[in-house]
């Protein structure tokens, strides 16, 4: 544990606070002005990957609280699966390409391959404007003929469902007859749409990309 005046905690950026009990963590700072204690976890760790202290790094993760030591264990999971997502799609992309970007949620050209490997892929959106996003934001678009159907009076649920289909590489047809709308779902597999429209129904798919965004505190 560490002491820092409140002019010090002032040049603090959004400060995390610590309400951990235990004073033996060594991230915890305790501000003896305001009785406040807050985390230090991230600008330490941080510094020592630049200083390329794996040990140090190991030690210090062994010995914070359990939330900071899960959230960290989430952010890997993340990396590792928008490794994987982008290394799938610069695989099989082809520039010209119509494509699914999760960033503007619609459909994009691909335009422009990264330069190296942190910089991003450029697209053009059907309004004309051409931007950047990194390799895990775009899905490769089924060319399948496999279908199956969603339908919905309920335009919320039509959406998401049509939206999410996206994210999985599916390609969807949207329309609306009466007050039903109807979300036309195309894949390769046809078990993998109706598998999908299923776990969609459960409540699956929210659940799975509410932990793959925020974890699973949430």
């Amino acid at each position: 544990m560490r002491l820092k005046s409140g002019k010090e905690f002032q040049r603090e950026r959004q400060p995390r606070v610590c309400d951990i009990i235990s004073i033996q963590c060594p991230c915890k700072i305790v501000n003896f002005e305001a009785d406040i204690s807050i985390c230090d976890f991230v600008p330490m760790y941080s510094d020592m990957g630049k200083a390329r202290d794996s040990l140090a790094m190991e030690v210090l993760l062994s010995k914070v609280c359990p939330e900071i030591r899960n959230e960290l264990m989430h952010d890997r999971f993340i990396v590792r699966q928008n490794e994987e997502l982008a290394r799938k799609f610069l695989d099989n992309v082809k520039v010209g390409d119509v494509v699914y970007c999760t960033a503007d949620i619609e459909n994009v050209i691909f335009l422009e391959f990264p330069s190296h490997e942190f910089d991003q892929c450029k697209y053009k959106a059907p309004d004309g404007f051409e931007g950047k996003a990194p390799a895990f934001a775009f899905r490769i678009i089924s060319k399948g003929v496999e279908h199956a159907r969603y339908e919905s009076t309920e335009s919320e649920k039509a959406i998401d469902c049509g939206m999410f289909a996206k994210r999985y590489g599916f390609r969807v047809e949207e329309h609306k007859v009466e007050d039903t709308y109807i979300i036309d779902i195309f894949g390769d597999k046809k078990a993998d749409i109706e598998e999908y429209i299923s776990n969609f129904e459960s409540g699956l798919v929210l659940k799975q990309l509410r932990y793959y965004w925020y974890g699973s505190g949430y």
